[in-house]
């Protein structure tokens, strides 16, 4: 079972756009979970060295929904090359294992009226 679960790095801009694309992503069933928080990068920008802010992000999904994971990723990105890396663990908890697949099955509706009101609030 541990073969049929991936975890999906990505790196934001901000909480706000962390939050967008994991809400998306677990509302259309292509991750089960995220987990994300701030960071502070290095790195060279079309030739300019860039200290910056942002936010890693962790997606917790199944090698059956990756490619559709990343390409979601890839449209809500806000920034002009995302990092958008998969890992696949050595060792999955094989419960745990199976509530990723089990929230990652099919289309279901996941828009809870108290998650409704926690986004509304924060946006």
């Amino acid at each position: 079972m541990t073969n049929e679960i991936v975890l999906i790095y990505t790196v934001c801009g901000s909480v706000e756009e962390a939050e967008k694309i994991s809400h998306t992503l677990i509302r259309e069933s292509l991750a089960a979970c995220t987990n994300y928080w701030p960071i502070h990068s290095m790195y060279v920008w079309k030739d300019d060295l860039v200290h910056d802010s942002e936010v890693s992000m962790i997606v917790k999904t199944t090698h059956e929904k990756m490619a559709e994971a990343c390409r979601r990723i890839q449209e809500l990105h806000s920034y002009e090359l995302p990092c958008i890396l998969t890992l696949s663990p050595t060792y999955v908890d094989p419960s745990y294992a199976t509530w990723i697949i089990a929230e990652t099955k099919g289309s279901v509706s996941k828009d809870s009226s108290a998650n409704n009101r926690e986004l509304a609030t924060e946006t």
